[in-house]
Formats: C-alpha cells, sequence, structure tokens
C-alpha cells in the first residue's frame, strides 16, 4: 500500500498534472502549490481510508525521490533549471522537493491521526 502511495504521488506530480498544466522553472509557488497541495490530498486519503500504520508509508518515502531522479520533464518544478543566481545542482533541488514531500507526508499523517483520535473520542 505505501509503495503503491508513493507511486501514485510521483505519477500525479511528474506524469499526469504536467499534461495539463506545467509551471514554469521559475514558478516556485505554482510549484510548491502542486507539490504539496497533491502530496497531501493523497496521503490523507490514502491514510484515512486504507492504512493503518502510517509508519511505512513514510518508510517508502525513498521510492519518491529515486523515481524522480530517473524520469522528470525538462526543468519541472526546477529541477535542473540553471537560471538561477545560483546554479543549483539537480540532485540537491531533487532532495530539497523530496523533503518538501516528506514533511508534507507528515503533516498529512498526523491530521490523520488526530481526526481519527477525535472520531473515537466522540
Amino acid at each position: 500500500m505505501a509503495l503503491c502511495l508513493q507511486l501514485l504521488i510521483y505519477l500525479l506530480q511528474y506524469l499526469i498534472i504536467p499534461l495539463f498544466y506545467m509551471p514554469t522553472p521559475t514558478d516556485q509557488t505554482t510549484a510548491l502549490l502542486i507539490v504539496c497541495s497533491t502530496t497531501f490530498v493523497v496521503t490523507f486519503a490514502a491514510l484515512f481510508l486504507f492504512a493503518k500504520r502510517s509508519w511505512m508509508m513514510l518508510i517508502c518515502f525513498l521510492l519518491y525521490p529515486i523515481l524522480v531522479k530517473i524520469y522528470h520533464p525538462s526543468y519541472i518544478y526546477g529541477i535542473g533549471y540553471g537560471g538561477f543566481l545560483v546554479a543549483f545542482d539537480e540532485n540537491f533541488v531533487i532532495i530539497v522537493w523530496s523533503i518538501v514531500v516528506f514533511l508534507t507526508e507528515a503533516a498529512a499523517a498526523g491530521a490523520v491521526k488526530l481526526i481519527k483520535s477525535l472520531i473515537k473520542a466522540i
């Protein structure tokens, strides 16, 4: 389940959404909105409806940066784009986006735990 979740997040962010809207490499606000919103919604729904162990999802997170490194559209979310004042290495940008995804998944897992505990209390 957790591996499928990471695969689904990757497919949405790097294959499906770019078919409809490809943010410019310098538009980091839109990129952050796309990455965080898709990650939070998919993770929240999966953990709330299906999963009982959120820690499995966080362990399987390591699949995400590997998939991004294997394939990503050119300059999506600023990966590999050298137009900044300081040209960042592609691997560095992938690590930064992976950390953003990890923190968003952790926030979604925390929100699910909080909501489930509130439901049990009622």
